[in-house]
């Protein structure tokens, strides 16, 4: 804990400020000391002078760094002290600005809108303690007294024990990045959308002008504005008739009043000018002296117009009232569309509300040339400059009588001559025959819209007429109800009376029923006894039936068992034939002749792959200096895999290496399904497909630009020529293309890049004088760029025509998106696609291990900005290097993964994309890259080339001096052997610190009792027995809670063999990282093939990934030989720490024996935690020794219901797996390809 005092606290003392604040840091020291705290650190700023500005965010900031501080407490934006708010605002700025840090607001002299409420009972003494330390405070306000009652209100809501707590709004770093609003905000914004005022800002004033000649409606006029709910508001009165309005009292109202008087007749344009003129509200609004406002009708536009961002005008209902004030069934009430104000005037000029801005500095006014109509004249103005809003509600009355102005009752003639007035000067007409078209089409609407609201009248009328039916129903039934009711009791009446008449009858009929029961029982009995006799004769001869079936049976397993030993001596023979053969002379002296019969085969094959390498721009060179490296690694065997992973799929065909071997795994007469097929028939655009995305793109809400930057170095003409007509041919149109080209030598290169931009406005250039490398390079394209997303693209790549509506789309879809990257493949000098890398989500294990955000990679542009772009030095990895100090800097859920292609990557001899061998550089700067990545997170690690994937990395991660205690948790039944082979492998293990506990689930074999007494004795392991029936997630939850003694847990099968001395280490390695769940290993079946790499959620629930794949085979993008993050591992081997474990309940015990390790692993990672698969831990996995296989009715049924159960549980991740790709199939385990793909 460090506490930092901002300033003295000597404002105010004249004269003896200083020796104030000497005491008041005093006082702070004692207080701290009181509390077991450190002495606070001052920093001395002025008191009542403290700003938010970035100078004390940084400093926050670096504080923190200092310390090493988790969590920030700072005042709250609610307090009334300038110095308070200031250090809010910079404490919320700081904390945003930082990774993985909490902020607690709290509460002096002004209450919060608490998030979080602390309990301080227990240490309350010690609070008032260290209150009454700050003696020189207590003198001026009794601080400590005012502190006790808030402390104790906020108990309040607590438990019923709880007599003092605190109030904090609490924050992470995380919520703050997001943008969601505090609660100060949210508090404001949920009051004003209720109408209620928080600010002075949110009471705009409003100016009402009322042009009057004193008629005797004034008054109310005048009135109605006073009984406004609205509360600020002035009047404007102007004197149209120029006498200064003799006995009229207009000055006695609660509402302020100005007076406009010329002293001469003004004539209603005039009149209205003039009180626009003096008016000084933000909103005006006019009203005629004979009519009158209903009193919410200012408050309801005042509203809907702030709450607008496109108006400054918005107009209402008004009703037509007689001279009586009665209502004449006339409403004004005709919603705004844009264009009509030209053929007729329907809003009163007292419906509408507008912005003082409208009229301003030569803006709207009312033309001095109409005397009528100049109302309708004005708002064709107004909507020059805005459009209107129509708010629904009556709440104005416009008066129509005899006396009432001329804009109701006008001379027709007169009427004619202002319309046509007002036509020719807006040029609405262009013939008599369209201006009668048009004003008979807009009188229609509005009398359609009469007829609507006409209709709803009557419907609402019939819904009342519907619920007093209701009602009258409800009525009747009650009442027949109530007379059931009296009939129900009249019926009890007479059933009574007459009860006591038939009791003598009832006693007589009652011995008499008797009397035939035991009549009727003894025949019953008779009846028993002979039915008994017949069952067990029958039962007899069911019991010689079974006898003879299971004799039948027994046979029949006596035949199937000779018939197996009779098949496994064929075998043993056979295979000793083999081996005679194999041994033979004759077969070593052949041996050369079979050579001989290979050899064009092999060559076949070697110069079918050197086709397919040159059609990659692969040389000769390379493809032998690939080979022999290939050799030296991997032998004769790995050149063999090498091949046949070249030929797959091309149109040389594969002749195979191993006689009989097949091109393609392939069902029997089924048609082979290459990537080509999938591309024809789910990735190949089409006129149709390219409308339906020119229309989405039109559909985005935000059209943000995007800054394509494009380094260039001596490109190829025409790789380059494909690259800019692929950004070109978008269907997103808001891009532009910032090319830097780095000094090229080769001729033409200028010439090519300037006529490309001559042509294209969006293409901006740049030229280096002397070459600074890629990344230099890069970094000048970005300072061209004036998007608000960079995307990056290499000079012979191709993007595909929606690559840029999908990343925005999905930045749309996540505002929080900082760096996004999508699905690629590569793409030949011919325009051929293949290698297709369909990639999982954000996957912090699988980057560690290669670059495989790679393309299409998409950055918000002050993002890349704050980065600062790619790092010179880095160059050959720099796309690297960024992506990893991008995820450093952001939260995983700010990385975004469009599972598209919507990028080829171009090969050509000497490129990354022709294979990872290339460029030494490249892996030496992606090495130091990863490096620094550990380095920035205090991490212990190093970083080595991936022994079975050259060109790719894999972290040795350290061990500590004092390495956790780990404790194996090993569940077994009998099986001596297996258990005994388990136990031996293990004391080879070289990790020092472990402990293994045997949960024996009912062991009854005397070798399996003798093994386990003979262990224990030893000190090998420690055994606790449950002799319930099994149940593999109750019993390891029993051994973690009663036996377990680590840090860590290991939940190990009894099946497992260890071959590596290692395991343990790779394990735990990983495990020490924060924010690391389960931990799994490769294991083998005994043959050598994968029995599980990491679970993907495929085949209906789960399965493991590359399964039964040989020893030495890479798997989908080298995903077998990597270390990576998968949603769940396997709990034949599963590391993890002991309170995560308890954090998440342990297994499922209702998952007794299936998928119990998948649901653990799921809930782990729903608490927040990754999981991990690392293939440097290998054991063999004897699967299913100990209790074999789902092959009884009773185990299926059980099988089905742990599935079923999963399947409820998690739909939403059985759906889409984020570790792996909806472009994969999911109807098996090898990563193949979807037929068809789950995305669109």
């Amino acid at each position: 804990m460090h506490v930092v005092l901002l300033t003295a606290g000597g404002h105010g003392e004249e004269g003896a400020a200083k020796g104030y604040a000497d005491t008041r840091l005093s006082e702070s020291t004692d207080a701290a000391r009181v509390l077991g705290l450190p002495p606070p650190q001052c920093w001395g700023l002025q008191d009542r002078e403290v700003t938010y500005g970035e100078a004390l965010v940084h400093r926050i900031i670096q504080a923190v760094a200092d310390t090493g501080a988790d969590v920030v407490y700072a005042p709250s934006p609610w307090e009334l002290h300038p110095d308070h708010r200031a250090t809010a605002l910079c404490a919320i700025e700081a904390v945003r600005r930082l990774q993985g840090v909490g902020l607690h607001l709290y509460e002096v002299s002004a209450p919060l809108r608490p998030n979080r409420l602390l309990d301080i009972t227990p240490v309350w003494a010690l609070k008032q303690q260290a209150m009454q330390v700050f003696a020189s405070q207590e003198k001026k306000l009794p601080y400590a007294s005012f502190i006790s009652a808030l402390n104790r209100f906020r108990a309040l809501t607590l438990f019923p024990a709880s007599e003092y707590a605190e109030a904090f709004e609490s924050y992470t770093s995380a919520d703050l990045r997001a943008g969601g609003p505090l609660l100060i905000e949210g508090e404001r914004q949920r009051l004003l959308g209720r109408g209620v005022a928080v600010l002075p800002q949110d009471l705009p004033l409003v100016s009402v002008i009322v042009r009057t000649m004193g008629r005797p409606t004034l008054a109310k006029a005048l009135g109605s504005v006073a009984l406004q709910t609205y509360p600020h508001l002035d009047i404007v009165l102007v004197d149209a008739a120029g006498d200064g309005l003799p006995g009229t009292k207009w000055a006695d109202g609660p509402v302020p009043v100005t007076l406009v008087s010329q002293g001469k007749k003004l004539n209603r344009a005039l009149a209205a000018n003039a009180g626009m003129a003096a008016a000084t509200g933000e909103y005006l609004i006019f009203l005629d002296d004979d009519d009158w406002f209903y009193p919410d009708h200012i408050a309801k536009l005042v509203l809907a117009v702030r709450q607008s961002t496109t108006v400054k005008a918005v107009h209402t209902a008004v009703e037509c009232v007689d001279a009586q004030s009665e209502p004449v069934g006339e409403i004004f009430q005709f919603p705004y569309a844009s264009g009509e104000l030209r053929y007729g005037n329907f809003m009163p000029i007292h419906s509408v509300l507008f912005h003082r801005s409208l009229v301003q500095a030569g803006g709207a006014a009312f033309d001095e040339r109409f005397d009528l109509y100049e109302d309708w004249d004005f708002w064709l103005q107004v909507e020059s400059r805005t459009p209107f809003e129509f708010v629904p509600g009556v709440s104005a009355a416009y008066r129509i009588h005899a006396g009432a102005g001329e804009g109701v009752q006008a001379d027709r003639q007169r009427a004619a001559d202002a319309t046509a007035q007002l036509y020719a000067k807006w040029q609405v007409l262009q013939s008599k025959q369209t201006f009668e078209e048009l004003v008979t089409r807009s009188l229609s609407r509005r009398s359609v819209l009469s007829q609507l609201v006409e209709r709803s009248k009557d419907v609402k009328r019939l819904a009342q007429d519907l619920v007093d039916q209701q009602q009258r129903a409800m009525d009747a039934m009650q009442a027949a109800d109530k007379a059931r009711q009296d009939a129900h009791h009249l019926g009890e009446a007479h059933d009574l009376a007459c009860a006591a008449r038939d009791v003598v009858q009832q006693e007589r009929d009652a011995t008499i029923v008797e009397l035939h029961a035991v009549m009727r029982e003894r025949d019953l009995a008779h009846q028993h006894g002979a039915n008994v006799l017949d069952l067990y004769t029958d039962a007899q001869a069911h019991i010689g039936s079974l006898e003879a079936s299971a004799a039948a049976l027994s046979a029949e397993i006596a035949l199937a068992r000779n018939h197996a030993h009779n098949l496994q001596t064929m075998l043993d023979g056979t295979q000793h034939q083999l081996r005679l053969v194999t041994g033979s002379r004759s077969w070593k002296i052949t041996r050369p002749l079979r050579l001989v019969v290979r050899l064009p085969r092999y060559a076949r094959s070697v110069v079918a792959a050197y086709s397919v390498a040159r059609s990659r721009g692969l040389g000769l060179s390379h493809l032998a200096k690939r080979t022999v490296s290939v050799l030296r690694t991997q032998g004769v065997q790995g050149v063999r895999q090498r091949l046949r992973r070249m030929l797959h799929g091309s149109e040389h065909g594969l002749e195979a290496l191993d006689s009989g071997a097949p091109v393609l795994d392939t069902v029997p007469g089924a048609t082979p399904r290459s990537y080509a097929d999938w591309v024809a028939k789910y990735d190949t655009m089409d006129p149709v497909k390219l409308s339906r995305l020119v229309a989405e793109a039109a559909e985005l809400p935000r059209k943000a630009l995007v800054s394509i930057v494009m380094p260039v170095y001596n490109p190829d003409p025409q790789d380059v020529g494909r690259a800019i007509a692929s950004v070109k041919s978008q269907v997103y149109p808001h891009w532009e293309l910032c090319i830097c080209d780095d000094a090229s030598t080769k001729a033409g290169t200028r010439e090519l890049l300037e006529a490309a931009a001559a042509g294209e406005p969006r293409i901006r250039l740049a030229f280096h004088d002397k070459n600074q490398h890629i990344s230099a390079a890069t970094n000048t394209a970005i300072a061209l760029a004036k998007g608000q997303y960079i995307a990056l693209l290499d000079h012979d790549d191709e993007l595909t025509p929606h690559a840029l509506l999908r990343a925005m789309q999905a930045f749309a879809r996540h505002p929080q998106g900082k760096v996004l990257y999508s699905d690629e493949d590569k793409i030949d000098q011919t325009g051929r696609r293949f290698d297709p890398y369909f990639k999982p989500d954000f996957n912090l294990g699988l980057l560690r291990s290669h670059n495989y955000m790679c393309h299409f990679a998409v950055y918000d542009a002050d993002f890349m900005r704050q980065l600062g772009g790619p790092r010179v030095g880095f160059e050959g990895a720099q796309d690297y290097d960024l992506a990893l100090r991008a995820i450093d800097s952001v939260e995983a859920a700010a990385v975004l993964h469009v599972p598209q292609i919507l990028y080829h990557w171009r090969t050509a001899t000497g490129s990354t994309a022709s294979g990872h061998g290339n460029k030494s550089y490249a892996f030496e700067a992606g090495r130091r890259a990863l490096q620094e990545h550990l380095q920035r997170r205090g991490l212990q690690g190093e970083v080595l080339e991936a022994p079975e994937a050259s060109g790719m990395y894999r972290v040795r991660w350290g061990i500590p001096a004092n390495p956790p205690l780990v404790s194996i948790v090993i569940p077994t039944r009998n099986g001596e052997k297996i258990l005994r082979q388990c136990l031996d492998s293990l004391v080879q293990t070289r990790y020092p610190n472990y402990e293994i506990i045997v949960m024996d689930n009912g062991s009854d074999e005397a070798a399996s009792l003798q093994l386990l007494a003979e262990r224990t004795a030893s000190g090998q392991i420690r055994v606790l027995r449950d002799d319930g029936p099994f149940n593999f997630s109750a019993i390891n939850n029993r051994a973690v809670r009663e036996a377990t003694c680590g840090e860590f847990v290991l939940l190990m099968n009894n099946d497992i063999e260890a071959t590596h001395p290692e395991w343990l280490d790779e394990m735990v390695g990983p495990a020490l990282e924060p924010g690391v769940g389960c931990v799994g290993a490769r294991l083998w079946y005994p043959d050598g093939r994968i029995q599980h790499a990491g679970v993907v959620l495929v085949c209906g629930v789960a399965g493991h990934a590359h399964k039964l794949l040989a020893r030495g085979q890479h798997g989908y993008m080298g995903r077998a030989v990597l270390a990576q993050d998968f949603v769940a591992v396997t709990a034949a081997c599963l590391l993890l720490r002991k309170s995560v474990y308890e954090e998440v309940s342990g297994l499922d015990e209702s998952l007794a024996v299936a998928f119990n390790d998948v649901d653990f692993c799921l809930r782990v990672r729903e608490a927040g935690y990754r999981n991990h698969w690392t293939p440097y831990a290998e054991l063999i996995h004897h699967e299913s020794v100990s209790r074999g296989y789902e092959d009884t009715p009773e185990k299926q049924k059980r099988f089905n219901s742990e599935v079923k159960i999963l399947q409820t549980r998690w739909p939403a991740l059985l759906a889409n797996d984020p570790c792996y790709n909806p472009n994969l199939t999911i109807d098996a385990e090898d990563f193949s390809l979807a037929w068809p793909p789950r995305v669109s």
